[in-house]
Parts: structure tokens; sequence; C-alpha cells
């Protein structure tokens, strides 16, 4: 992998951790603010690998990849995960969107046509776990 994708990989990641972002995503000031399981960061990883299975299975099997076990785990139910996903603005995830872009823009060259960034984009589907 180049250092440009490391860097904005690794820059992403750090943002995810951010608590700039948790303060700007968080509805309660009490959010997020233990160290449980399902942290701020783990919770929107979890909503961006996006779900083919249950809610539950979908936990089970993310947080057993996270331990890097073969075997399911239970560590988060699936009602502490939909409690969870209600203390944080939906505008989280545009601002997730915003800074990639930023990323994106600062460290590669996007081609352009009659002044325009040339986007294409294509139904693949990539876990980001």
């Amino acid at each position: 992998m180049s250092p440009q994708y490391q860097y904005i990989l690794a820059s992403f990641i750090e943002y995810l951790h951010s608590s700039e972002l948790l303060e700007q995503s968080r509805l309660k000031s009490t959010a997020f603010t233990r160290k449980r399981v399902l942290t701020f960061p783990v919770l929107l990883v979890m909503m961006l690998s996006g779900f083919k299975a249950s809610v539950q299975n979908e936990l089970n099997a993310f947080f057993a990849h996270l331990a890097n076990q073969a075997d399911l785990t239970r560590n988060v139910s699936a009602q502490a995960f939909s409690k969870a996903r209600k203390l944080f603005s939906h505008l989280t995830f545009s601002r997730l969107n915003q800074r990639f872009i930023q990323l994106i823009s600062e460290q590669l060259t996007l081609p352009h046509w009659n002044g325009l960034r040339v986007v294409a984009a294509d139904a693949s589907k990539m876990q980001l776990f």
C-alpha cells in the first residue's frame, strides 16, 4: 500500500478516535464517557461495516473478529447496540464523509473535467472489519 493511502487510513482512524468528533456527535454530555466494550469508535465502525444478518449475529461476528477468535462470542447484546446508537447524531456520518474527502483531496491528485471533480462509483461492497 502506498504511503499516501496509509496516511489517509491512519488519519481517518485517528479522527474516528478523536475527542473532537465525539464532542460534535454525542447527544448527551454523559454519552460514551465510560470505557465499555461498545465504545464510540467501535460503534461507528460497526455501523459503517453494514449488516447482512440479524443485529445480534453481526455483533457476535464483529467482536469475534476483533478478538481474533474463530468462535462467535456474545460481548454486546442487540439491545445495548440499539441503545448506544441513539446517543449520537446522524450528522456524524456527514462529518466522517467530509473528513474522508478532505484527506483524499489533500493526498491524491484527483482528475478534473471542465473544473469539476470526476467521480465514479460501482456497487462493490467492502467489509471494514
